[in-house]
């Protein structure tokens, strides 16, 4: 019993997360136009008020589906769901879209975040919902970790512009 309510709590911090990551990913998508790095990011988002809807955008939209898929095997045992989502989750953080940064923490976070999706895998296949509720947990907190760097790194070294017109020095 205690074991099912472990497996439950996990499963709605799981939720809890993946809600908060996709409204926090989605936000920066509409920012972000599938930039390849800093200066790209700058000079795409530079001047603009609100981009049309990007390939990083829907590329992230793609991810929150799998996300969305390995959540619903969790919440329903589920595992050929759970290994699908997560196959996915992979095969997409593969893709050339996914290195917004050639930065070493940014190799660190994606190399932490496939990792989690293997051990999630790897629980799917074996149909151990504890073992992939912990890894589905890994790899939100994973996420979030790569998201905050990104926001800390990335989006702060874009260049503010001013919402005034400064007068000309003399």
């Amino acid at each position: 019993m205690k074991r099912i309510r472990f497996a439950s709590a996990f499963v709605l911090a799981s939720v809890a997360v993946a809600g908060l990551c996709a409204v926090d990913w989605h936000s920066q998508a509409n920012e972000l136009s599938a930039p390849q790095d800093t200066a790209a990011v700058v000079r795409q988002t530079a001047g603009k008020q609100k981009p049309e809807k990007s390939l990083l955008a829907q590329f992230m939209r793609a991810k929150l589906l799998a996300s969305s898929q390995v959540l619903e095997g969790l919440c329903t045992e589920d595992f050929e769901l759970i290994a699908k989502g997560a196959r996915s989750l992979k095969k997409v953080s593969s893709a050339e879209r996914w290195r917004v940064s050639n930065d070493i923490m940014f190799r660190q976070h994606s190399a932490e975040y496939r990792t989690s999706i293997d051990s999630l895998v790897k629980a799917a296949e074996k149909k151990q919902i504890d073992s992939a509720a912990l890894a589905w947990t890994k790899t939100t907190f994973s996420c979030i970790e790569c998201h905050q760097w990104v926001r800390a790194t990335l989006i702060a070294e874009i260049p503010q512009q001013d919402s005034f017109t400064r007068a000309p020095q003399k």
